[in-house]
């Protein structure tokens, strides 16, 4: 019997049922695995919670339903048998059904969990636009054409220039075919502008909203740009540089969602970059309120490693890559800075914000394995994923968890035959996709490498579901031996494609080998590529998984697991808040509750910060990509601290490192216990302090659409006691409103708030009339008191600007801290705890996030 794609199954499928079957379901079972699995709700029915007003909620069916179900569908089987017949489609006709039953295999009961965007969009027929299956995107800064001069030249020669971008082709050889064409620099100026210009920087962000609404997120470079102050085209015109472009970049990702799914950006800059520590730092800018909805990340070079451990100079410079202009190669910007004092920004920036990430950018390309043809541009939004120009991530995970036996041990052979199929799987992927992308240079650039990424999750679930403790020997041993096993089955399963399907179009044995990955492969495995060649460029990597974790309710990616349980919150009808505890899914299997837990169960708030650089060493030495983990901090963990983490994870061969400390995300989320020593209980008999006669202060001044506001901001012994503020002239309505905002805020500082609570609530509040200062938009008077006061916050807390905070590692992991750490917050949805992973925050039980 025929089934549409998008529709329910029918249980007389012959074809569903036969797989089911063949899975191991028995044939007595069959009818009430298919009612069971056609219900999100019966399949769940272990995690439904009666919340104390009565009502039912299930955070994994929720999010099934709201995110990854086609219309019609009710449950999970229909999604998997949906996925599974789109993906063997492209199969040939005589092996769909067999591939379908494989597919079905793995996919049932989350065996193998493909990227969100696999689950959600693939066999839709339900929708106007088909959506990318690809997660992410790297999207360069690159020519635009123009259509100043095509009327000067012929359709021929004007094709060659479209066709030369949907190709991806450089500016430098698009300049060099025109050229031998005969055209002069003149006309080929009118015909393409260069990436480093403000057509090329609207072309990027017109091609990554196109992304956007195709569903994929976007990474972007900016080192191509000129620092800031730079001449512009000979006139007195000056650049902002790459930080000028940040805020625009994104709010453009804001802006532009597809189907409920924000967008997401990762931005970068080489630090060689002349304006390295304006990028550092621009997140501290009014506490972080340009740049909102993007990751940042520096590029670090082993030059600038070896720097900081000499403590020396390095050089950073810009050169001119424009071959049209008369300062072709010269170098702009160039000047020394001390290693050290940059690092330093670059620790005390993760340890206040939790970003900008460092990604290990030589190391990085050194180990990839088509950096002969397709040299890496940037990454993904998460930075598991170095990407090429114009190529995509291509995710789905394995699950761990379903692999542990009874008996506690792990199943190898049955991990190693669903690593085999997942990696067909996600090569069918590129080919059922190729027509979905926003761009042909997407196209092109994707069937050129045919990418994938084959990952895992619930590496913490298992762990404890075999007894074995996260932060252990054993831990790493097995660990190990998975992921042995795991990279011998996904390439020997890429290298017996490429015998059934060729290799990756632009794979070359003598390129491909130079890298340091394939150096480090089997030799049996390197001896089969440089004879058979290889179909996928690369093929392993370790995203973070998200919602995807939700859904198959294990521990994310190769994450510990978060936390055993959270405690939800609840408003009552009379309005009375009321807690009640939901645990972790495999927890409440186990053990019933998480009192008196074994030793073995350990969260990430457990495990020692330098344990789990340890084990993301382990892992990477297996993945021809890079891995998404977050390392959890205390909150009074020290500066000193963070950097030997980072520098730890250089030494470890990690290619990208992020960490989290507790609270360094003030005024967006707080945990209970963090949020406890800020809050200072206000009720009739609490009373402010007494303003002293004496008090000291400064005096901001701020350009308003309504004049200048002057914001008087004092101190006395016992921190901030008092505000004033006059705006120019003004009298009336205007003076008064101020004032009252004025003794309202007074008055709250001498009860003992928190300041920062006072700019979370003025901050953003608009008005008739905005007006700009210093680059920053001032909306209202209560915006700009807001700005006034965090300004001051900002200052008196960074007076020192240059960090000498480099301490030899002595006896390696003995730096350890052992303090344990809460979580990034509370979920403003659902009241449960929330984490920070890779510059998000994000809810493991209902799935909200927020970069």
């Amino acid at each position: 019997m025929m089934v549409t794609k998008g529709s329910s199954i029918p249980y007389d499928n012959a074809r569903l049922r036969r797989s089911l079957i063949n899975s191991g379901i028995c044939e007595q079972g069959l009818e009430a695995y298919i009612s069971r699995a056609n219900d999100a709700k019966i399949f769940y029915a272990d995690s439904i919670v009666t919340t104390p007003d009565g009502k039912k909620e299930c955070f994994p069916a929720e999010i099934l339903l709201k995110k990854y179900l086609a219309p019609g569908e009710t449950g999970p089987l229909q999604m998997w048998d949906r996925v599974s017949r789109a993906i063997a489609g492209v199969e040939i006709q005589e092996k769909q059904d067999f591939w379908y039953e494989q597919f079905m295999g793995i996919l049932k009961d989350y065996a193998f969990v493909p990227g969100g965007r696999i689950n959600h969009g693939a066999g839709r027929e339900d929708v106007k636009r088909q959506p990318t299956l690809s997660n992410c995107y790297v999207i360069p800064i690159t020519w635009a054409p123009l259509r100043d001069g095509l009327s000067e030249v012929s359709d021929e020669q004007a094709l060659t220039v479209f066709k030369a971008k949907n190709n991806g082709v450089s500016y430098k050889s698009l300049v060099e075919t025109l050229r031998a064409a005969g055209l002069p620099d003149k006309k080929i100026r009118a015909l393409a502008a260069p990436p480093d210009s403000i057509e090329g920087i609207y072309q990027h962000i017109t091609e990554a909203a196109l992304v956007y609404r195709s569903g994929g997120g976007v990474g972007v470079d900016l080192s191509v740009l000129r620092p800031k102050g730079s001449q512009v085209n000979a006139t007195i015109q000056k650049s902002p540089g790459p930080t000028g472009f940040m805020h625009l970049l994104s709010e453009s990702t804001e802006t532009i969602a597809q189907e409920n799914r924000r967008g997401a950006l990762m931005i970068t800059l080489d630090v060689h970059h002349p304006d390295i520590k304006e990028f550092i730092t621009i997140k501290n800018d009014l506490g972080r309120s340009k740049v909102k909805h993007a990751n940042i990340s520096v590029l670090v070079s082993d030059e600038f490693m070896q720097a900081v451990e000499q403590d020396t100079d390095y050089t950073v410079s810009w050169t001119n890559q424009n071959p049209l202009s008369t300062k072709y190669g010269e170098k702009f910007g160039e000047k020394q800075l001390r290693a050290r004092e940059v690092w330093g920004m670059m620790i005390k920036n993760a340890h206040t914000s939790a970003e900008p990430g460092v990604i290990f950018w030589d190391r990085t390309k050194a180990y990839h394995n088509g950096e002969y043809a397709t040299p890496l541009t940037s990454t993904n939004p998460c930075g598991e994923q170095p990407l090429a120009s114009y190529t995509a991530c291509n995710l789905g995970n394995i699950n761990l968890l379903r692999f542990v036996q009874q008996n506690g041990s792990f199943d190898f052979n049955n991990f190693d035959r669903t690593t085999r199929i997942s990696t067909r799987f996600l090569d069918d992927v590129i080919t059922y996709n190729a027509d979905s992308h926003a761009l042909p240079e997407i196209k092109k650039a994707v069937s050129n490498d045919r990418r994938t990424g084959l990952g895992l999750t619930g590496l913490g679930s298992a762990l404890v579901a075999m007894e074995i403790k996260y932060d252990s020997e054993q831990g790493l041993q097995i660990v190990e031996k998975i992921m042995q096993t795991m990279q011998k089955a996904a390439y020997e399963t890429s290298i017996e494609l490429a015998k059934e399907r060729g290799s990756f179009p632009l794979f070359d044995w003598k390129g491909y080998s130079k890298s340091k990955f394939v150096q480090s492969l089997p030799e049996d495995l390197k001896e089969n590529i440089s004879q058979y060649g290889i179909r996928n460029v690369t093929v392993l990597t370790m995203p973070p998984v998200g919602t995807g974790s939700i859904i198959t309710e294990t521990s994310s990616g190769v994450e510990p697991i978060f936390a055993t349980s959270y405690n939800r919150r609840v408003k009552q009808s009379g309005g009375e808040l009321k807690e009640f505890k939901i645990y972790d899914a495999l927890i409440k299997r186990l053990f019933g509750s998480d009192d008196n837990l074994p030793e073995h169960v350990r969260t990430a708030h457990q495990i020692d910060p330098f344990f789990r650089v340890k084990m993301q060493g382990i892992i990477q030495r297996y993945v021809d990509t890079s891995i998404s983990s977050t390392i959890n901090l205390p909150e009074d963990v020290s500066l000193e601290t963070v950097s030997l983490i980072y520098r730890e994870a250089y030494k470890q061969g990690l290619k990208g490192v992020t960490v989290y400390r507790e609270g360094s995300r003030e005024g967006v989320m707080e945990t209970t216990n963090h949020a406890e020593k800020q809050e200072t209980p206000i009720n009739g008999k609490i009373h402010p302090r007494q303003r002293p006669a004496i008090t000291h202060g400064v005096t901001i001044r701020t350009r308003t659409g309504n004049g200048n506001l002057y914001t008087t901001i004092n101190e006395d012994d016992q921190g901030l006691c008092e505000v004033f503020n006059t705006v120019g002239k003004a009298g009336g309505e205007a003076a008064a409103d101020t004032e009252a905002i004025s003794r309202l805020i007074s008055y709250i500082f001498r009860l003992g708030g928190d300041p920062r609570d006072i700019v979370k609530e003025l901050k953003g509040i608009s008005g008739p009339t905005a007006t700009l200062q210093d680059g920053r938009w001032i909306l209202s008077k209560p915006d700009a008191i807001g700005q006034a006061l965090e300004r001051y916050i900002f200052n008196k807390n960074s007076k020192d600007e240059t960090l000498q905070i480099i301490q030899p590692i002595e006896n390696g992991l003995e730096k350890a801290v052992k303090t344990e750490v809460k979580g990034a917050g509370t979920c403003p949805e659902c009241g449960s705890g929330v984490k920070h992973e890779t510059s998000c925050l994000t809810c493991d039980h209902c799935g909200w996030s927020k970069c």
